[in-house]
């Protein structure tokens, strides 16, 4: 795909409530049509998601990938030195990049493309998700692991309960190539997750997370897309997490794979899938009605 010139990206960065500068990349910055936003799933940078939000410039939308605080560009130093917690992202990172979004395209629609974490736990903990227009949720789980298919579900048991505490306190990291996404995780975030990835309700039943109230703020229409082979966001797991946006018209589309493909829970982004998964989603995000 050629980027026309004014789809071209420009990298930016935001700042949120609490002075932690995340690095963001904005494409179609002139576009005309509504404000879009990519949420990345858990230890995958924004650069991952270029081919799509340039496919959503080349559309008519500008549209803003970035990074979660100590991930990718928006880690300031050695990771075993920065102190964060999974919460952090729901609660001040994707909050600010909404509020850059609002600020900076005050008369559109703000349109959210969330992957895992950032279609599912990350939208729900954000005080002001009802700034949101139109969502979809692509391989958004609810995080449980005995949620997720056989026999994955088993491998992800005993690496989350019994590997993941020793690997962290060997390094003070969750090195990316266990946690299956290739970006190391910080010490605080990785320990969190285990918790929520170990629990049967998952981050639902936390005590001292009350930001979990926004789930049933979000009262946009959603899209939850449940891809076929994606053993962590399974068919229950998609249904639990798409059931806690209560309050918001909701519904899951089942994408297969194309035939001799595998798409899984990173793949739908690739370029590859380009004229044959991503026409669908892009055309619900064009449309007005749930």
């Amino acid at each position: 795909m050629t980027a026309r010139p004014d789809s071209a990206p420009q990298d930016l960065t935001i700042t949120t409530t609490d002075g932690t500068t995340l690095a963001a990349t904005l494409y179609g910055a002139n576009a005309s049509g509504p404000i879009t936003v990519i949420a990345s799933g858990a230890a995958i940078r924004r650069r991952y998601y270029a081919p799509f939000a340039q496919a959503l410039a080349e559309r008519g939308r500008p549209t803003l990938t970035f990074d979660y605080r100590g991930i990718g560009g928006s880690l300031p130093g050695p990771i075993t030195q920065f102190k964060a917690r999974m919460r952090d992202w729901g609660i001040r990172d994707i909050p600010a990049v909404i509020a850059w979004s609002r600020a900076t395209y005050p008369n559109r629609p703000l349109h959210w493309v969330g992957h895992s974490y950032g279609g599912g736990f990350g939208l729900g903990l954000a005080w002001n998700n009802t700034e949101i227009a139109r969502a979809l949720s692509i391989a958004t789980p609810h995080g449980y692991w005995g949620d997720m298919d056989k026999p994955e579900r088993y491998r992800i048991g005993a690496l989350v309960g019994l590997a993941m505490p020793i690997l962290i306190a060997a390094s003070q990291r969750l090195p990316g190539r266990i946690a299956g996404t290739g970006e190391d995780l910080p010490a605080g975030v990785a320990r969190e997750w285990r918790r929520w990835i170990m629990a049967r309700n998952s981050l639902f039943d936390v005590p001292d997370l009350p930001e979990v109230r926004h789930f049933k703020t979000m009262t946009a229409p959603m899209r939850f897309l449940r891809v076929a082979d994606d053993p962590w966001a399974s068919d229950i797991a998609v249904q639990r997490i798409s059931a806690e946006f209560s309050n918001a018209p909701h519904h899951i589309v089942r994408v297969a794979p194309p035939r001799g493909e595998k798409i899984g829970h990173l793949g739908f982004f690739r370029p590859r899938f380009e004229t044959s998964l991503w026409p669908t989603a892009l055309d619900w995000l064009d449309q007005t009605q749930p």
